[in-house]
């Protein structure tokens, strides 16, 4: 043996720890806070799928509320 067994050893422990050290940070910055669920979304976008679908409801309520509130002037 050449004497790098012990290096490459190292080198494989070591590779196989930040492995799993980027999957668990991958794991919890795509978990959706609410739904406790992985969304990929969060990491595209910044927004879970969830939110995203909370704020257009609540755009489309605001907009029914002013074309009702308009047509009642």
């Amino acid at each position: 043996e050449n004497g790098n067994g012990d290096n490459n050893l190292f080198a494989c422990k070591t590779k196989i720890f930040l492995f799993r050290l980027y999957r668990e940070a991958l794991k919890q910055a795509a978990i959706d806070p609410k739904t406790g669920r992985v969304d990929v979304a969060i990491l595209t976008t910044g927004i879970s799928a969830g939110e995203r679908r909370l704020r257009a409801d609540l755009a489309q309520t605001l907009k029914r509320y002013m074309k009702e509130r308009k047509s009642t002037l």
